[in-house]
């Protein structure tokens, strides 16, 4: 619970008037009582705008017949990948390469021989990173990875965020939310007072973070590991819900009830 901390001050000026013999007289004049609310909202959201990266790495087959290795090239797998994610209705044109790099045909579950006798005479390896935008339900996701479980995938990573709009709805939301609160709570007072709330004189919001909010768990990453068929991330791969908040001070008017 969110506890408010209520300032409530008289505030005296004065006032130099010029009288008709020279001399000066000072009035003093009483402004309105004030009640400041200093006020601290959250919510809860679930990011919107969700980025699939698909790491494919070529690989050394052997045919068990004759024992003569063949290396599986990327261009293969980028075929294969492209034919699982037409159910999807994700195709070719929706990737956008990531990252391109080669490593040496010695990698054993995920463990590297690094001798560098060993490392210089081994073929070397593509590994591509393809990334695509996730338009569909969240909750289809871990399905989705799954079913692109296949030999070649290296792994399959998650990022997740908010877009600029969901941003300004939820940012907007919680301006409404945080002046609606403090106006209870100012109210609360001034009835336990005997005072009147009058018109709000000032409004200062405390801008934690972009867009004057405190952002937390934005980004989430369940990952799948092809090297031992495992999920690595919070919350059984799904993705975790973040927090929005807004800090906000506001003083209202109050005059003495008739």
């Amino acid at each position: 619970m969110n506890l408010p901390l209520t300032l409530i001050g008289i505030l005296i000026s004065a006032t130099t008037l010029s009288q008709a013999d020279g001399s000066e007289l000072t009035e003093q004049t009483t402004a309105p009582n004030t009640i400041t609310i200093q006020h601290r909202t959250t919510i809860g959201f679930t990011p919107d705008e969700i980025d699939v990266n698909i790491t494919l790495l070529e690989y050394v087959k052997t045919d068990p017949e004759n024992q003569q290795t063949s290396t599986v090239e990327i261009d293969q797998l980028e075929k294969q990948l492209i034919e699982k994610l037409k159910p999807y209705n994700i195709k070719a044109s929706d990737l956008i390469l990531s990252s391109i790099s080669d490593q040496a045909a010695n990698a054993n579950n995920g463990f590297y021989n690094t001798t560098p006798l060993y490392t210089n005479t081994q073929k070397r390896l593509l590994c591509k990173t393809m990334t695509f935008s996730w338009n569909k339900p969240v909750d289809e996701l871990q399905a989705f990875m799954e079913a692109m479980r296949f030999t070649g995938v290296q792994s399959i990573y998650i990022h997740s965020n908010l877009s600029e709009k969901k941003m300004k709805e939820l940012n907007d939301q919680l301006l409404s939310q945080a002046m609606k609160e403090s106006k209870e709570q100012a109210l609360q007072i001034s009835n336990t007072s005997s005072t009147k709330l009058g018109d709000i004189v000032k409004v200062n919001i405390n801008p934690i973070g972009l867009g004057g909010v405190a952002t937390s768990s934005i980004q989430t990453y369940p990952y799948y590991n092809n090297y031992n068929n495992s999920y690595y991330g919070s919350n059984n791969s799904k993705l975790n819900k973040g927090e929005l908040s807004m800090s906000i001070s506001i003083t209202f008017e109050t005059e003495e009830k008739n």
